[in-house]
């Protein structure tokens, strides 16, 4: 019998994921990505309840806790560093504010692409151009200008995927006026191994977070009526994030003072609110499909 062919457009973590279960059933995959490597980039992944499942079946639960961030727990911290509560990481597969195995995004992207890579074909820095569906097969034209048709397509890209506004153009993503930026920084003598957090008024937080190569996360959430802030230049958004925690306490300078090392990104937080997850034989998964945050609950409640 002639295997069945799937392309999924996306080789973060759902996409990947996929892929290793179907080639395994016997399915012939390929994977599309538009970036020419594998991104590092993201904070923290808590593995949790199902995904802990997921990750056992597959074989990587072992490879997953072994590369933990370290992080022991959760501390909330005034202006100036002062604990002022504390909570210890879970010790199940689903509680804590620190779950028991948290690994970086990127590094869970690595493994699952590291199992997957010997039984699916990858195309990086190449996008789908354009899908034709006629009901026994979907006809694929690259941006390298190859041509190709598979039996099935899955979109696994982000909450504002530019491949599934092909499908269906009129698909937005719900925006929750919530803005998250991240950026590793040096690890010095006082850092340690806890999630620190300090709420800093008018719907404004930083933390800072332990990793395993040896830096610190910080991340910075923030409210904002403006729209768009997530598609400035990197000059601009560096001067919007100075401006808005220019009175921030605790490790706010030394946050601020890295800005321009690189490795800062800025997204705008929203929701994936679609009537369907799939249009003939092509279908979504992931943020693309139904991407939901409740990031927001904690600014809306902050003073």
């Amino acid at each position: 019998m002639t295997r069945r062919s799937l392309l999924v457009s996306g080789a973060s973590i759902a996409g990947p994921a996929l892929a290793s279960r179907l080639a395994r059933s016997g399915w012939d995959v390929t994977i599309v990505e538009r970036f020419d490597h594998l991104r590092e980039e993201g904070q923290n992944v808590d593995i949790r309840g199902v995904g802990r499942q997921v990750l056992r079946k597959m074989g990587l639960e072992e490879a997953v806790r072994a590369a933990h961030t370290g992080e022991v727990g959760t501390q909330f911290v005034d202006g100036h560093g002062r604990v002022v509560a504390e909570f210890r990481a879970g010790e199940g597969d689903s509680g804590g504010g620190t779950a028991e195995i948290e690994i970086l995004r990127g590094q869970l992207s690595r493994l699952l692409y590291e199992q997957s890579a010997g039984e699916t074909t990858y195309r990086f820095g190449d996008q789908i151009q354009a899908l034709r569906d006629d009901g026994t097969g979907v006809d694929v034209d690259f941006q390298s200008g190859q041509t190709q048709r598979f039996d099935a397509v899955v979109i696994a890209e982000g909450l504002r995927s530019r491949t599934r506004a092909m499908l269906m153009p009129d698909a937005r993503p719900h925006e929750l006026g919530l803005y998250t930026a991240h950026l590793a920084i040096p690890r010095i003598a006082t850092d340690n191994a806890w999630w620190r957090t300090m709420f800093c008024g008018r719907g404004r937080m930083l933390f800072l977070r332990p990793d395993n190569v040896g830096t610190m996360r910080a991340g910075l959430f923030f409210l904002s009526d403006v729209r768009g802030l997530d598609r400035l230049t990197p000059e601009d958004t560096v001067s919007v994030l100075r401006k808005t925690y220019a009175d921030v306490g605790w490790e706010g300078p030394r946050v601020l003072a890295e800005m321009d090392n690189g490795s800062l990104y800025l997204e705008g937080v929203g929701q994936t609110k679609l009537p369907t997850w799939h249009q003939g034989r092509v279908v979504l998964l992931g943020d693309a499909a139904y991407c939901v945050h409740r990031s927001a609950a904690w600014a809306r409640r902050s003073p």
